[in-house]
């Protein structure tokens, strides 16, 4: 399987915005760098924050969304 890094890369090649998907909640990217929770003010992690994490599946939606579903 992929790593996260590149997952997140190939969705940005396709211009899709990206979420991640964790245990603890989505993860959507900041413009500047960086993943805010979804719904959550000031809840954000840096830019690197998920490279740790296994891939398990990668969804794209038709309207331009790639899910990276993380473990």
């Amino acid at each position: 399987m992929k790593t996260v890094r590149e997952c997140i890369e190939e969705a940005r090649a396709k211009r899709n915005d990206v979420l991640i998907e964790t245990d603890e909640g989505t993860y959507e990217e900041m413009f500047g760098g960086g993943w805010t929770a979804t719904g959550e003010y000031g809840w954000e992690e840096e830019e690197h924050a998920f490279d740790s994490y296994t891939v398990s599946k990668v969804v794209e939606l038709e309207e331009g969304i790639t899910i990276i579903v993380v473990e």
